[in-house]
């Protein structure tokens, strides 16, 4: 299935598209589906530093990776969300162990950010994570 995930991402990842990868991964595996990504896109990849407030890239070119999209505050949320608004070319690669859905339901995470974030969801599963 992680082959998959990585096929996935070279083939769609010359599109202006966000990411989502569900599931346990590991670091290695986050790794290589930044380094896919790169290869697809010609990008640089920016990690935001959890510190607050939530940094983002000046470039807006490059990728930003988001390791653990639930742990989001309301504010990192809503900073990235504005961040994006501004930077229409812009893309995210996004991990989260489990759905979000559930946290938009309870009204944990932000809606809108979650449809803009989950352009492609790519499943991982948990046994071959």
């Amino acid at each position: 299935m992680w082959q998959h995930t990585l096929t996935a991402l070279r083939r769609f990842g010359g599109l202006p598209l966000n990411f989502l990868i569900l599931g346990a991964v590991t670091a290695e595996q986050r790794d290589e589906s930044l380094d896919a990504l790169r290869a697809a896109t010609g990008r640089d990849a920016w990690r935001p530093l959890q510190t607050t407030p939530f940094e983002l890239p000046i470039v807006p070119s490059s990728i930003v990776v988001i390791d653990q999209l639930a742990d989001l505050s309301t504010d990192d949320q809503q900073a990235l969300l504005r961040w994006l608004d501004q930077h229409r070319d812009a893309m995210v690669l996004s991990f989260a162990t489990h759905t979000i859905l559930g946290l938009v339901t309870n009204g944990q995470f932000s809606k809108r950010l979650f449809y803009r974030l989950n352009s492609i969801t790519l499943s991982v599963d948990e046994e071959t994570a």
